[in-house]
């Protein structure tokens, strides 16, 4: 879940297991089978299935989707660019 620049991961029975300030405004979150895409303004956030934090990295220009790529994942940027993350 994510609200403004915070997200949150959620358990099954809905016990917060990890809180996290992102570094902008949370755009989407895209579930996959390999894990989770937080993509915000600034950066995108991958946190694994087991609710850890995979990896994080900046932005320099607004993402549009994200998609699985492997065991990563592909983000798409405005300016018609991609990048892998996580």
């Amino acid at each position: 879940m994510g609200v403004d620049q915070r997200v949150a991961c959620l358990s099954p029975d809905d016990c917060i297991v990890i809180s996290l300030a992102v570094g902008g405004s949370v755009l989407s979150i895209s579930t996959f089978e390999a894990g989770t895409v937080v993509l915000c303004d600034a950066e995108g956030t991958v946190f694994n299935r087991d609710y850890s934090l995979r990896a994080t990295r900046p932005f320099l220009t607004l993402p549009v989707e994200v998609s699985a790529h492997g065991a990563g994942f592909l983000v798409r940027f405005d300016d018609g660019t991609t990048a892998a993350i996580g």
